[in-house]
């Protein structure tokens, strides 16, 4: 991305916008990893399962099986992101409804 030299980033922009990329790509990429890493199919069966990922926020729970894909870092690194980001995984409530 270019920013003219005249229109620099502040730092306290300069880490909103990190952040902010940050909470992007993991709430395109967790759920995808989780749905397709996981062994269980969890649809949302119900209004109240998409409303949580507004009060709660996405929760990961990989049930793998295989003793090869439990030796991967990949669940290690993706619970690792999962408690060290409680409210990242969180989605913001749209500006429509609130």
């Amino acid at each position: 991305m270019y920013i003219p030299r005249d229109e620099r980033f502040e730092e306290s922009k300069k880490n909103t916008f990190s952040v902010k990329r940050l909470k992007g790509v993991l709430h395109n990429l967790l759920p995808g990893l989780k749905s397709s890493l996981s062994a269980h199919n969890q649809d949302f069966n119900e209004f109240s399962d998409v409303d949580g990922l507004y009060s709660v926020g996405l929760l990961i729970k990989l049930g793998l099986q295989d003793d090869v894909l439990k030796r991967l870092p990949l669940p290690k690194i993706v619970s690792k992101i999962q408690e060290s980001s409680q409210g990242i995984l969180k989605y913001d409530i749209p500006k429509i409804i609130s």
